[in-house]
Formats: C-alpha cells, structure tokens, sequence
C-alpha cells in the first residue's frame, strides 16, 4: 500500500484512513510520555491541560473533519484511548473525539453558510421549507465525503443551529 502526505494529511492508494489514524496515534502516543513527565515534575493541573490541548488534542484533531466519518471504529477506538490516558494523568474529563468533530463541522457549515461565495455554500441551499438542506444521493465517494455529512448533521440537528444564531 502506497501513501503520500497531502497538507499534513496521509492519504493512501485505497482511500483508507487506517494509514493517518496510525500515524496520529503514534506521534499522539509519544506526547503522552512528555506529559506523564510533566505530571512527575509538579507541573500544576491548568499547565498539563494547557500542554493537552496545544500539543496532543492538536494531533488527535489534525484535519478530524475530513477523515473521522470514514475512519474505522478500530481506529477512532484507540484515538480514544490516548484521550482517556490523558484524563488519567491529568485528573480531569476530557472532550471525546467526536464532540471535537461535531463542534468542528459545526464552525465550518456556519462559516459557509455566512460566506456566499465559498465554493461549497451551494451544498448549504435551504429547501422551501426554509429549515432544512436538500440531501444528496449519486457518486458513492462524494456521499460519503464531508460536504453531505455536514448537511445531515445539520438537518439531524437543526433546532440546536438556530439557538446558535
């Protein structure tokens, strides 16, 4: 299997997140470990959360919204685990991945939706009753990918949009 690196996400020959969830993991893992020594040294909890965020979340989060509807529950499974670690060594509840995901399709179906002239505001196209997107139906990978997601997240969850506005 063949991969390359596209704007520091893995993409392989078969169209499979397992290489970047694998990658992710790794360099997630190996963070871990410095904030276990920061843990050791004293460091205070508001500074390990703080090294959390900036450093681990940082990688597990990397370009989540186009891979995570179409990452293996194997795989997000053990992204988990490196956030549950860091809960551990931290003592305190962190996010879970897909929360992270949602508030994250979230931003960017609102920034689309504010901006008529980016190239995807017209997959946001309101149906006539004003309250929901047209769903989409033909290519199997453009169905699948991030644009016709985020219109079903957005009609799955519609009254939690409009308390935003």
């Amino acid at each position: 299997m063949t991969s390359f690196k596209f704007l520091g996400t893995l993409v392989n020959d078969t169209l499979t997140w397992d290489t970047h969830c694998h990658d992710l993991l790794k360099k997630a893992k190996q963070r871990i470990y410095f904030l276990r020594k920061l843990r050791s040294f004293g460091v205070k909890r508001d500074i390990l959360l703080l090294f959390y965020s900036a450093i681990i979340e940082k990688i597990l989060t990397q370009s989540i919204t186009v891979w995570y509807d179409r990452a293996t529950m194997s795989d997000i499974s053990k992204l988990n685990s490196v956030r549950r670690n860091a809960e551990r060594i931290i003592g305190i509840s962190l996010p879970p991945l897909v929360d992270i995901y949602h508030q994250r399709m979230e931003s960017k179906i609102n920034n689309i939706m504010k901006d008529k002239f980016h190239p995807a505001y017209k997959y946001f196209e309101y149906l006539p009753s004003g309250k929901r997107f047209r769903a989409f139906c033909g290519n199997k990978r453009f169905v699948n990918s991030f644009f016709p997601a985020a219109v079903k997240y957005y009609n799955d969850n519609y009254k939690s949009f409009v308390k935003h506005k």
